[in-house]
């Protein structure tokens, strides 16, 4: 009787112990995913940095372009209907490069609580 009363502890530990290991696994798991979310915030971050850059660019360009027909405008070689459209794609630029600040700064928040 004693040894089947043993035995019955024993199983009870074994089940115990085994939904231990379950639950860890299981942690371990939930770590994982998060991890990954994370890494995928960070390359989302690091692809919206990049687009950033790459409008920068462009409007840098586009304010070489501008320079350049305003001294053409200047030597008498451009009329003024050229400006008002490049004036127009820069300052569309420049509210796209403030949306992506924006986001950028959104993406900072949420990382610094997520830490």
């Amino acid at each position: 009787m004693a040894v089947a009363a043993l035995e019955a502890k024993q199983a009870v530990a074994a089940e115990i112990l085994l939904l231990l290991l379950l639950l860890l696994l299981l942690l371990l798991l939930l770590l994982l995913l998060l991890l990954l979310l994370l890494l995928l915030l960070l390359l989302l971050l690091l692809l919206l940095l990049l687009l950033l850059l790459l409008l920068l660019l462009l409007l840098l360009l586009l304010l070489l372009l501008l320079l350049l027909l305003l001294l053409l405008q200047l030597l008498g070689k451009l009329p003024n209907v050229h400006l008002r459209f490049l004036k127009m794609k820069m300052y569309s630029n420049i509210c796209k490069v403030k949306f992506l600040v924006l986001c950028l700064h959104s993406f900072q928040r949420m990382f610094k609580q997520l830490m």
